[in-house]
């Protein structure tokens, strides 16, 4: 399985649990939701989902579903006394995640409610050929930030990394996150119950539950500092040191992914986990995982399973978005590897898969690319995924390479812009969010959409600039040219002004963030050859005009 991870890791050996011999985790799907026979029902979904899940449904007018049903009791009873463990269940995918000898599958299968029954993992504790090994991205730096270079007091170091997609400006609305929650579901938390840097979600109480779907120890504060990391981005708050892009908002912290070995299993507990998200009423799930190949060849997925329902992870994905929670996936860091697209549940179609660029904001090499096998746009947005930083675990700040660091970048700006706008749905988020983006009239395959622009989405009355306001002059030009901006207060937006020629090759670009000078001159043509150049001017990302210019 290829993981999002983006700081090298120094292995741990971790103690293995005693366990039965022969035996494995497997799958069992059954074949209904015995509803004749079942204590539960449609009509009183307040047995199985909390308030706060019912009314996150209400408010975008979605109804209680047969998939939101649990398990029939009588076929969890009748499947018991053949199985030593179970692991998980899902009610979405109607089946339980169980430990049992490999001798029994035969009784498991025979029975009549039992639709199937899948081999998903030797049990905890066997080892596999590559136990312990670590697939965290090689390009990254892993160095302590020690840069001086800070923009605004309040932000410190993530400035950068929330100024470029314009997140600053729903913080300075005043939308933090609150009365949001965001589930995150990674490999682990590590001092996260320590760090100053997540004092005040403590103090706050924003931590609202916290569950290991591997171990079932109820510990995620002493295993991988991956999910403290993804965690940094979105939630902790160091004044003047350290800012996350949603400090305000709730968090539900969910081990899923298993470090000692590889296998599909690790899905199943991510399903497990968005559905607990689901029945708590989490609104926004953030997953920096990803998958595509395992310990185990037969389990591998091929780009032909990236189309959106194949796999049970990225089912899961689309079934969480139905349900009426927002969910954003990085798209992986593959973009180098010989597969290079999207992995699991970054093909999921209700979902926003978030991509890498740098600082500025060109696509990152590593990061997955798209299509989906059945064609659509992948990933849907991008965010700086290189050089972002990150609280570690040893309370030092560090330089991440990877979507795992961009999609928590989205995750708690889209958790401000829902608290913005409370009575929209999750989709008609994601709309907004992808038509207030750089590339939305021409998404591609590396950044799709392009790099948000919250400021716009969030419909904050920001000045713009209208194109017949814009003068380009003299036209034709024999060495230099003006351009000439209408009288407007640009605040801190940004206006980029590029010049390609007849074959479409940059042959000039520059940004004026601030106050740009109402007239500009340009003198880059001087000497290049005479014909025809187009000049286009951007405001924030967005192309406002494209002109024709003759170089005499």
């Amino acid at each position: 399985m290829k993981k999002h991870y983006s700081l090298i890791l120094i292995g741990m050996l971790l103690a293995a649990p005693v366990i039965r011999a022969q035996d494995s985790r497997y799958a069992v799907y059954f074949t209904d939701k015995d509803t004749a026979a079942s204590p539960y029902s449609l009509e009183d979904p307040g047995a199985f989902l909390s308030d706060r899940s019912l009314e996150r449904r209400d408010m975008q007018d979605i109804k209680v579903q047969l998939t939101d049903l649990p398990l029939s009791p009588r076929y969890i009873d009748s499947v018991k006394p053949l199985v030593h463990h179970f692991q998980n269940r899902s009610r979405w995918l109607n089946l339980l995640v169980v430990e049992a000898p490999d001798s029994v599958v035969p009784q498991l299968t025979s029975k009549t409610f039992v639709r199937s029954v899948r081999h998903i993992a030797p049990a905890p504790g066997k080892n596999s050929s590559t136990a312990l090994r670590s697939t965290l991205q090689a390009d990254s730096s892993g160095k302590k930030n020690t840069s001086t270079r800070i923009d605004s007091s309040l932000y410190g170091h993530t400035w950068g990394q929330i100024e470029m997609l314009k997140g600053h400006r729903l913080h300075q609305g005043g939308y933090q996150g609150r009365g949001m929650t965001i589930a995150v579901l990674d490999a682990g938390f590590k001092n996260v119950d320590k760090l100053p840097a997540f004092d005040s979600l403590w103090v706050n109480d924003q931590i609202v539950e916290v569950k290991d779907f591997e171990d079932h120890d109820g510990q995620v504060f002493d295993s991988h500092q991956h999910g403290t990391m993804v965690l940094s981005v979105i939630a902790a708050n160091l004044p003047e040191t350290y800012l996350g892009t949603a400090p305000k908002a709730n968090f539900m912290l969910f081990r899923t992914e298993v470090t000692r070995s590889e296998f599909i299993s690790e899905e199943y507990n991510w399903v497990a986990a968005a559905e607990f998200a689901d029945s708590a009423g989490a609104h926004i799930i953030n997953s920096s995982l990803g998958y595509t190949t395992f310990d185990s060849a037969a389990q591998n997925h091929t780009y032909q399973d990236m189309d959106g329902s194949s796999t049970p992870i990225t089912r899961a994905a689309d079934l969480a978005a139905s349900k009426g929670m927002l969910v954003v996936s990085s798209a992986g860091n593959l973009g180098n590897d010989p597969w290079h697209y999207i992995s699991a549940p970054a093909d999921a179609d209700s979902i926003i898969t978030v991509g890498a660029v740098d600082e500025n904001h060109n696509h990152a090499s590593f990061s997955s690319v798209g299509p989906t096998y059945d064609g659509r746009i992948k990933p849907e947005v991008a965010a700086q995924g290189v050089a972002t930083v990150v609280q570690g675990a040893d309370s030092s700040l560090a330089l991440g390479n990877g979507t795992s660091f961009s999609a928590p970048i989205i995750s708690g700006l889209m958790a401000c812009l829902w608290e913005k706008n409370p009575s929209y749905s999750n989709m008609q988020l994601r709309d907004l969010l992808l038509n207030n983006a750089s590339r939305s009239d021409n998404p591609d395959s590396l950044i799709g959409y392009g790099i948000p622009n919250f400021s716009m989405a969030g419909g904050l009355g920001l000045e713009t600039i209208a194109p017949a306001a814009i003068r380009v002059y003299p036209n034709p030009f024999k060495t230099h040219f003006y351009i000439r901006l209408p009288e407007v207060s640009l605040r801190d937006q940004t206006i980029c002004v590029d010049i390609f020629d007849i074959l479409g090759r940059k042959r000039y670009s520059r940004q004026y963030t601030g106050t740009a000078p109402r007239t500009i001159q340009i003198d880059a043509l001087n000497g290049a050859p005479s014909g025809m150049y187009l000049i286009k001017i951007s405001l924030d990302q967005k192309t406002i005009l494209k002109e024709k210019i003759i170089k005499q």
